[in-house]
């Protein structure tokens, strides 16, 4: 496992604080007051880039743990990591509708005699994904949905995005993405409560 680090090495901080505390008794009280200001905004970007090398290093040791225990699982991450990262993009630079008809496979196979059980297994692998939470692949239900709908129909298995909206419990809109078969909501833990605003396909 990886260990957690959110602040700079320690022996980082007391050489800062030291070389500050020594210009302390030289220096104006505006001139230490910027040198702190300085110091703290130091103490932040090392902390932030901290954090990226330490998810940078966990992302690394999961990929390599699981290709090696189930390459062809891993071959099948690496895919929806592409596509996830498509969608990432694409959101920024054309409307939702356009890139969802991008997202449809055009080949498709025969559904799976037990299709629950694909369901399962493609969902578990997308949400291992998003769970690393390190650049673009975050738990995101707008990126879950369209990225499981076409493994999905990969599979054969048919299913249609959802978009809702409702208001929490302050008022404020909140907004929600998933994916139903069959009339009914797929790969959820409770039904969504949200009222529809776009279906795809319509």
């Amino acid at each position: 496992s990886v260990r957690k680090a959110t602040t700079p090495p320690s022996w980082v901080m007391r050489a800062a604080r030291a070389r500050v505390s020594s210009l302390s008794g030289r220096m104006s009280t505006s001139e230490v007051v910027v040198k702190r200001r300085v110091f703290d905004k130091a103490k932040v970007i090392l902390g932030k880039l901290n954090k990226i090398v330490q998810k940078s290093l966990r992302a690394a040791s999961l990929a390599f743990g699981f290709a090696y225990r189930d390459p062809s699982a891993a071959l099948l991450v690496a895919r929806m990591a592409g596509w996830v990262a498509v969608l990432s993009v694409l959101i920024r630079l054309m409307p939702l509708p356009r890139i969802l008809r991008l997202m449809r496979p055009k080949t498709r196979v025969r559904p799976s005699a037990q299709p629950s059980e694909v369901e399962a297994r493609l969902a578990h692998l997308l949400d291992l994904l998003l769970a690393t939470d390190f650049l673009f692949f975050t738990p995101t239900c707008w990126k879950r949905a369209p990225v499981l709908y076409r493994f999905l129909a990969l599979e054969g298995i048919e299913t249609r995005i959802l978009f809702g909206v409702r208001k929490d419990t302050g008022g404020a809109l909140d907004g929600h993405a998933w994916l139903e078969a069959r009339g009914r909501p797929l790969l959820e833990a409770s039904a969504p409560d949200y009222t529809v605003t776009y279906a795809f396909p319509a």
